[in-house]
């Protein structure tokens, strides 16, 4: 807890001086694509309401889906471009590291999303008017069954995740449950508030984790659920401390 000072872990903390972590902060937090996705979840939700999207898929599925197809976006491709100055040798450790951070940032926001459509679809006299269109419909019912043709050809199940790969997937969404307020306002991006403290604590527990575990290599079966467990656990454990 030494490392850490006003909320910053002071190993990376001039990382958040710097220009790139400033565009990888507003590519992130872009409120007009934000809402857009918000919008789109909403839809696929009211469509899984309607059994016309198969049951099993998830919000988190959804969320994650739109999250990779933003990629071919042309802001998330000039980023990538500015990134790539970072690909080599000399400069992994900081490529490693705004990496890191990027997906922290996007775990944060891909959660808010989710959390915003469920709560449109609970109340929808809070719906936006210009949340539904023809053209939202035609989209969703595309994304629709890509997500079930996806999810009927992979499985679930438990599946092997690096040490530092369970620390990304669980810290943020700890930090979301203890901090992002409720009830929450509606599309406010919430956790953006978080950034700096998030990419800072999920970067010390992850050193924590790996100085314990030494040079060995280790790998841990990981199910969505027993993650979802281990949430779950944590904020209880800490609100009862």
């Amino acid at each position: 807890m030494e490392l850490f000072q006003e909320g910053t872990y002071r190993p990376i903390g001039v990382l958040f001086d710097t220009p790139v972590y400033r565009q990888i902060f507003q590519n992130c937090w872009h409120m007009p694509s934000y809402k857009v996705h918000v919008a789109m979840v909403a839809e696929l939700l009211r469509l899984q309401k309607e059994n016309q999207l198969l049951s099993e898929v998830t919000p988190e599925d959804m969320a994650r889906h739109l999250h990779v197809m933003s990629k071919r976006s042309l802001r998330v491709q000039l980023l990538d471009f500015q990134l790539q100055e970072y690909d080599n040798d000399d400069d992994d450790e900081v490529r490693m590291l705004l990496s890191m951070a990027r997906e922290v940032n996007d775990s944060m926001r891909m959660r808010d999303i989710q959390l915003d459509a469920q709560r449109l679809i609970s109340a929808p006299e809070l719906m936006p008017p210009n949340f539904i269109s023809a053209k939202m419909m035609k989209e969703a019912k595309a994304i629709g069954e890509a997500l079930t043709e996806r999810h009927q050809q992979t499985s679930c199940s438990e599946h092997l995740q690096q040490p530092q790969d369970v620390v990304l997937d669980v810290v943020p969404k700890v930090l979301q449950g203890l901090w992002v307020p409720k009830p929450r306002l509606l599309l406010t991006m919430p956790s953006m508030k978080l950034d700096k403290m998030a990419v800072g604590v999920t970067k010390g527990v992850e050193d924590g984790v790996l100085a314990a575990l030494g040079s060995t290599t280790h790998e841990v079966n990981m199910s969505r659920s027993t993650r979802d467990e281990m949430i779950t656990s944590i904020i209880k454990t800490l609100h009862e401390a």
